[in-house]
């Protein structure tokens, strides 16, 4: 039986990202834009409108509201029913941006997992569709030295740019409050990196 060839463009070229952590997506933004590639479609929750316009900032040609909207069939509208090249999943905790990965990558694209479920997760994930459609499924984890490495030398590049991720700054004696603020608990705040300091006001 001959093998089907995998639709393969001459270079990598969209990315969908998933997940709660405003910082780490709006790096990964940066990451692909620094390095000449079409900037992701960037996926996200409802209370994230400054996460939303700071991602277009960055790069992202279009973002999707994950609680509001059918994130594969979006991604399906963008991409012209081709799927994107690469996702990468930064949710903690949550599996469905897993599954959605694998539907809404292209045939031979690649799924990047970097967000930590927790021991007892467990992922509904068709094996079979990872088969057929001959997707790559790699692990990364960022907390070590050449991450650091990497994170610093894009900072040092373009800190203006990543100053704007910091949107909030707490005393100590109110950590309580910088927690509901990052947890999306306070209407009106829309938090993307939260920061204790004992100089702060």
């Amino acid at each position: 039986m001959p093998m089907r060839e995998r639709s393969k463009p001459a270079a990598r070229s969209s990315a969908t990202i998933s997940g709660r952590p405003w910082k780490m997506r709006m790096s990964v933004v940066q990451s692909w834009t620094e390095r000449g590639r079409r900037p992701p479609d960037h996926r996200h929750r409802i209370g994230a409108r400054c996460a939303q316009a700071l991602a277009r900032d960055l790069g992202a040609h279009a973002t999707i509201v994950a609680d509001r909207e059918n994130v594969v069939q979006r991604v399906m509208e963008l991409t012209g029913n081709r799927g994107v090249d690469v996702v990468v999943d930064l949710t903690p905790v949550a599996t469905q941006p897993i599954v959605d990965a694998v539907d809404a990558v292209r045939v031979g694209g690649t799924i990047v997992l970097a967000g930590i479920k927790g021991g007892s997760a467990t992922v509904p994930l068709d094996s079979d569709r990872v088969v057929v459609k001959e997707l790559t499924v790699q692990g990364v984890f960022t907390q070590t030295g050449p991450a650091y490495d990497q994170a610093i030398s894009l900072l040092a590049r373009d800190s203006a740019k990543f100053t704007r991720l910091h949107t909030h700054e707490f005393p100590l004696e109110r950590a309580a409050d910088a927690i509901e603020t990052l947890a999306g608990e306070r209407t009106g705040e829309n938090a993307i990196c939260v920061s204790l300091s004992p100089q702060a006001r």
